[in-house]
C-alpha cells in the first residue's frame, strides 16, 4: 500500500516536471536552432483579427513580420510564398488593438514621475497576438507566445498607428523568438 502511494506521488512528479519542461521550450528562442543554418525558408500567414475593435491591420503585421525576419541578420531567412516551400510557418491571432488620443498614466515612477506624465499630452496605441512558429516537417509547434507592444508618441494618428505598431511587434518576435539567449 505505501509502495503504490509513493510510486503514485513519484509519478506525479515526474509528470508536472515534463509539462514545465514542455512549456518552457515553446517559450525559449530559437536562435541556436537556426543560427547555424545556410537559410530557413519562412512562410509567413496572414494574420488573423480575432480582435473586437478591428481596427488592425493584420496584411500589415504579415507584411512587417515578413520584414523583421528578412532583416534578422544572424539567422538568413528565406521569405517564400507558399507553405510547400517552408520549412517554418509563423501564424498570427490578434487578440486586441487599441489606439487612444491621450496615454495611459503611468504609475511606475512613483507620484512626480505620473504628474510629469500625466501633464504631457501624447498618442498611446497597443496591439496583442499569439504568434506560433510551426516547424513543417514534424507539424510541431517550435514557439508560441502572446506578445504585446505599446508605443505612445506625439506623432500617432488613428491612420499609422497600425503601421507603427505593427512594426513593434514584429521586432519584439524577433527578440524573442529568434534572439540570442542572454
Amino acid at each position: 500500500m505505501i509502495k503504490r502511494v509513493f510510486m503514485s506521488i513519484l509519478w506525479a512528479i515526474l509528470l508536472s516536471n515534463l509539462s514545465i519542461t514542455l512549456v518552457y521550450a515553446q517559450n525559449s528562442s530559437l536562435y541556436s536552432r537556426f543560427s547555424r543554418a545556410a537559410s530557413v525558408k519562412v512562410y509567413v500567414g496572414e494574420a488573423a483579427d480575432l480582435s473586437i475593435e478591428k481596427k488592425a491591420d493584420a496584411l500589415g503585421l504579415k507584411k512587417s513580420l515578413e520584414e523583421a525576419l528578412a532583416a534578422r541578420k544572424s539567422i538568413m531567412f528565406e521569405i517564400v510564398n507558399s507553405r510547400e516551400q517552408a520549412e517554418l510557418f509563423i501564424e498570427s491571432r490578434i487578440k486586441g488593438f487599441l489606439y487612444q488620443d491621450n496615454d495611459p498614466i503611468d504609475m511606475i515612477g512613483g507620484l512626480g514621475m505620473a504628474a510629469m506624465d500625466a501633464a504631457r499630452n501624447q498618442h498611446y496605441v497597443r496591439l496583442e497576438a499569439d504568434i506560433i512558429v510551426t516547424d513543417l516537417k514534424s507539424g510541431q509547434p517550435l514557439w508560441e507566445d502572446s506578445l504585446a507592444a505599446t508605443l505612445t508618441a506625439d506623432d500617432i494618428t488613428p491612420e499609422n498607428s497600425p503601421a507603427k505598431i505593427n512594426d513593434r511587434l514584429a521586432k519584439l518576435f524577433i527578440r524573442q523568438a529568434f534572439g540570442k539567449s542572454r
